[in-house]
């Protein structure tokens, strides 16, 4: 379950399905009649829905991006020094991927495909004032203004930060070969993480 509630019941089974099936196939690669089998339905529902299946991928990566981002904008939007905040962010940002394992999948098929529309969802977002990364680039430029961390370039440390936590995911099978001891628990595996991953960002950025 992605816990991200449509508020009806076809039409969340029909997101779960479109979910599953996009991030394991890509856009291209997925099909109507397999996202309708997924979800228990026929394919005529589906496109009673979803007149098309650009039109489907399009409503899953919005609603995706809305999800994530105005989690990580309520993180964002807490008291405390930048390091805390950005604590509060990785263990959002994780505990989420945690929840949601096709979302880190999906959004690598998006991006290995020129993410157009990631591009187009994300613009909007900016342009509307809703919660998104722009938001978070410019409280890393307010906290360098401020002092709180020494100067450092936002799309970089937001790279750092999306490369820390969802290779946290992805990176599993190879992990788990590595040291099969480390990754037997998942819960304890991801409070090490985000603990390792807050300090090495708090030495990193320390002004």
């Amino acid at each position: 379950m992605t816990g991200i509630d449509l508020g009806n019941e076809t039409e969340n089974s029909i997101f779960e399905a479109a979910l599953d099936v996009f991030s394991r196939k890509g856009k291209h690669g997925a099909r109507m009649q397999e996202i309708a089998d997924t979800a228990g339905i026929n394919k005529a529902m589906l496109h009673y829905y979803f007149r098309s299946k650009d039109l489907l991928y399009e409503s899953v990566l919005g609603h995706v991006a809305h999800h994530f981002f105005s989690a990580l904008e309520d993180a964002m939007s807490r008291p405390g020094p930048f390091t805390d905040v950005l604590g509060q962010m990785v263990g959002v940002y994780l505990d989420m991927h945690a929840a949601n394992p096709a979302v880190a999948r999906l959004w690598i098929q998006e991006n290995l495909n020129g993410a157009p529309v990631a591009e187009r969802i994300l613009k909007q977002r900016k342009q509307s004032g809703a919660p998104g990364p722009h938001r978070l680039m410019r409280r890393i430029e307010q906290a360098v203004d401020a002092g709180e961390i020494k100067p450092t370039e936002p799309i970089q440390l937001m790279i750092t930060v999306l490369g820390m936590t969802v290779m946290s995911f992805i990176s599993q099978p190879t992990m788990k070969t590595l040291d099969p001891a480390a990754m037997a628990d998942q819960a304890a595996f991801l409070k090490r993480r985000k603990k390792h991953i807050v300090e090495v960002l708090t030495h990193g950025l320390a002004s």
